[in-house]
């Protein structure tokens, strides 16, 4: 044991010795390593990525609850639409969502027609408007309705609306009619009376029945208006309407009246009255024509006095007639008036008025309207004596001198 020691210490010392400095160097080179791949790692750059975008519903939801709820997975979950899908998605983003059609009820469908017209859309307000005849259909309750709703309307064009509407509808309508003469005779607006005054007389025109159920004092209502409304148009349709009620007290004298004397009341009146002259038997409606022949400046006026007279001419006093129409024919400077005045002559008397029309061409200084007398005369002389015929062939005549004078 002691020459072991003696003789393998000093070798084996030696060899531990370098078997403990090869460690030492194999832990420093491994420790060395280990700081510069931990100095590099620290001194890369750190690139952040966004955290993926999630639909708000998806978020944080267990599955088996989304799929409860209904909730769409997240949006990187879901399929992108096909082109043709997105297209249509698309096109159907830009279509503008439809207007709320107006409820189908009376009240608002006149509220919504007002509308339209306040801001213009005429052709919205004929689409409402049409929508509201559908709704009042035949029902005169419904009609009566709107006619109230519509009490306070000032627009004419609405107005006029209303009652072409009830005209053609309801006309025979005995609660229409009944509303209508109140709105003729006592409506605070002269726009809703004239309407109605008209209604009134389109009623009696096509059912003259219904003048007999009309009381005498609301034909003296109407023929207070004529006197006295101050709106040219209701006394224009009084005048009209009454031109179906000459043979009612007062009547005759109140249309006699309009026709001569209204002269600062507007022409309307004064043509309604003349018309409506023609209609009465009482033979001073002559005289009262030829008055206005005579002496009236309104070339209008006078137009309609020689059509009313041509009417009455044919059933009395026809010497007299004639005597008087052909002296106006050598004063009478317009035309038509002329013209209506030479057919007054012929329904008179054709036979006579070959000779009339040759003195009255004869002194005529005009030289176009000499030329349409002697057109006249010349078929009368060839035997034409039916008047219609006359006036067609006369007509034709008068046509082919106007363009043999245009090609001098």
């Amino acid at each position: 044991s002691s020459h072991l020691s003696s003789t393998h210490t000093p070798a084996t010392l030696a060899r531990c010795m370098r078997l403990g400095v090869a460690l030492l160097f194999l832990v420093s080179v491994t420790a060395a390593f280990f700081a510069g791949w931990s100095l590099g790692r620290s001194q890369a750059p750190v690139i952040e990525r966004p955290a993926p975008q999630r639909a708000p519903e998806a978020t944080a939801q267990p599955t088996d609850v989304r799929a409860t709820r209904g909730v769409a997975p997240p949006l990187e979950t879901q399929s992108a639409p096909a082109p043709d899908e997105l297209a249509y998605l698309q096109a159907q983003a830009q279509v503008p969502a439809p207007e709320a059609a107006p409820p189908p009820d009376g009240p608002a469908l006149v509220d919504a027609v007002r509308a339209a017209w306040a801001r213009g859309d005429k052709g919205a307000a004929a689409t409402l408007g049409e929508e509201l005849k559908k709704w009042i259909g035949d029902d005169a309750s419904r009609a009566l309705q709107v006619v109230a709703l519509m009490d306070d309307e000032t627009n004419p064009d609405l107005l006029d609306g209303m009652f072409r509407f009830l005209g053609e509808k309801f006309l025979k309508d005995p609660q229409v009619r009944a509303k209508v003469l109140e709105i003729a005779t006592s409506h605070r607006d002269p726009a809703h009376q004239a309407k109605a005054l008209g209604f009134l007389r389109r009623a009696v025109e096509e059912d003259p029945a219904y003048a007999d159920t009309i009381p005498q004092a609301t034909v003296q209502q109407v023929l207070a208006l004529l006197r006295n409304s101050p709106n040219e148009d209701v006394r224009a349709q009084s005048a009209r309407l009454l031109g179906k009620f000459v043979a009612r007290p007062g009547v005759w004298d109140a249309m006699k009246e309009v026709a001569l004397n209204f002269r600062d009341e507007g022409t309307a009146a004064r043509e309604a009255a003349i018309e409506a002259l023609r209609t009465g038997q009482d033979p001073s409606a002559l005289g009262i024509l030829i008055d206005v022949l005579k002496q009236d400046p309104d070339e209008k006026l006078r137009k309609k006095a020689a059509e009313s007279l041509a009417v009455l001419a044919p059933t009395r006093q026809k010497a007299e007639v004639f005597r008087e129409v052909e002296g106006l024919l050598g004063t009478e400077t317009n035309w038509e008036v002329k013209g209506m005045l030479i057919f007054s002559l012929i329904r008179v008397s054709p036979d006579d008025s070959v000779g009339a029309l040759q003195r009255a061409a004869s002194r005529e200084s005009d030289p176009k309207a000499k030329a349409r007398i002697e057109a006249v005369s010349s078929v009368l002389a060839d035997g034409e004596r039916d008047w219609l015929k006359i006036f067609m062939k006369s007509q034709e005549r008068i046509k082919r001198l106007e363009v043999q004078e245009k090609q001098k």
